[in-house]
């Protein structure tokens, strides 16, 4: 039941957040807009899919991939908007610091296929290796460039994979249903970590 509850606000809060990047794109017509509505369209999908099961079959989906691909679907979005928002010349040059996000995929990739299917751990880390790395490496140029207005988005995309990590994390060592489950608090904070990404594209889009 608590899982029901906390699952209903993410997909509140998404909705809502999907509601305004909508609003902003019919507005804007910036593609930038576009990206992020649908990545909280994607995500909104795979909560409500999870939401049904909870509902009306009080179980967890037994076919969870369904919802996964909507999740994947969400980072690979996440990914396409770093790429469109920060300028080409943060993708020039060589640097070694970003790859410590690979790097940080790939050993809790292999952490978590302890617990896990070899499929979905390795599309994650794949996936997750790419925001980590071009949100690192946008950080990095960011720092020595004159105009530092995407620096917002870069940084709520590097607190949005780390709420993702801390929920996977949790959830490999705490499984029962109830309030001192600290897996509800960590993927309250991911729920949280929705909202930065609104005011972090607004400034991008401005820059």
């Amino acid at each position: 039941m608590i899982e029901s509850y906390e699952n209903a606000l993410q997909f509140a809060v998404a909705l809502v957040c999907l509601c305004v990047s909508i609003g902003r794109a019919m507005r804007t017509r910036e593609r930038a807009w576009i990206l992020l509505s649908a990545f909280y369209a994607c995500w909104t999908l795979g909560d409500l899919y999870w939401e049904i099961f909870l509902i009306f079959l009080h179980i967890t989906p037994p076919y969870f991939y369904v919802a996964d691909f909507s999740w994947y679907a969400s980072y690979l979005l996440l990914f396409l908007l770093l790429r469109q928002l920060l300028p080409p010349e943060a993708w020039r040059g060589r640097r070694l610091l970003p790859w410590i996000g690979p790097v940080f995929a790939v050993a809790m990739c292999a952490f978590y296929l302890q617990f896990g299917d070899v499929a979905s751990n390795l599309v994650c880390m794949a996936l997750m290796a790419l925001l980590l790395y071009h949100a690192i490496r946008g950080l990095l140029f960011l720092r020595g460039a004159a105009d530092r207005r995407q620096t917002l988005l870069c940084a709520a995309v590097l607190v949005f994979c780390a709420m993702e990590y801390l929920t996977w994390t949790v959830s490999c060592f705490w499984k029962d249903d109830s309030l001192t489950n600290p897996y509800y608090l960590a993927d309250t904070l991911l729920t949280l970590s929705f909202i930065p990404l609104l005011p972090g594209v607004g400034k991008a889009v401005r820059a």
